[in-house]
């Protein structure tokens, strides 16, 4: 048993060492989709038709579908089954297998989920109306009011210039600061002294 082992970890630790390095995608279409359609001819000739599954993916609840499943259950079925042999820690060898499975089970059920996981986190970097109330920038085209000007602001890491109006009596002169304290509909904002 102790080959099967090396062998598992061998194949595995490979995979999961080229994967760090190398950094490939190894769930490039590896998910299996299953749709199916279903049509019953009934006595009375009615037909039944539907889609089952609705695009159902078999990877989504059964990890084995995925490549990566199978890389990390080899890397830890093989270490944990070579360690325990080796190290003789239990003489019953059923029991090192089964063992093994489960922690290469655990091992390519956790990494799959949490690949998944990461997958589906969507980094935003939209700015929103929340964003810009309260925000202060520099006024770069003067703003009086019923004259539109312009306010540039840094957010997110990126500089933004947007239209301002304000409805103050006295003119905001470039290069001076500015708060943001309305969103219009048209995506211009009004501003005011801070």
């Amino acid at each position: 048993m102790l080959t099967l082992y090396l062998i598992a970890l061998a194949v595995g630790g490979t995979l999961v060492v080229a994967s760090v390095v190398f950094g490939g995608d190894m769930e490039a279409d590896a998910d299996i989709d299953i749709d199916a359609d279903i049509d019953a001819d009934i006595d009375a000739d009615v037909d039944h038709g539907g889609d089952v599954g609705h695009g159902l993916e078999l990877g989504s609840w059964l990890p084995v579908t995925s490549v990566r499943f199978w890389t990390f259950f080899l890397a830890f079925f093989g270490m944990t089954g070579s360690l325990m042999q080796g190290l003789g820690v239990i003489e019953m060898k059923w029991a090192t297998v089964g063992i093994s499975a489960a922690v290469g089970w655990v091992c390519g059920t956790g990494t799959v989920m949490l690949y998944r996981r990461l997958k589906q986190d969507v980094v935003n970097s939209n700015i929103g109306e929340a964003d810009l109330v309260g925000a202060t920038g520099t006024i770069v085209v003067p703003v009086a009011k019923g004259n539109a000007g312009k306010i540039r602001l840094e957010m997110a890491g990126r500089t933004i210039e947007l239209i301002a109006e304000t409805e103050d009596d006295v003119e905001l002169a470039a290069k001076q600061q500015a708060i943001i304290w309305k969103v219009k509909e048209d995506g211009s904002v009004l501003i005011a002294r801070p």
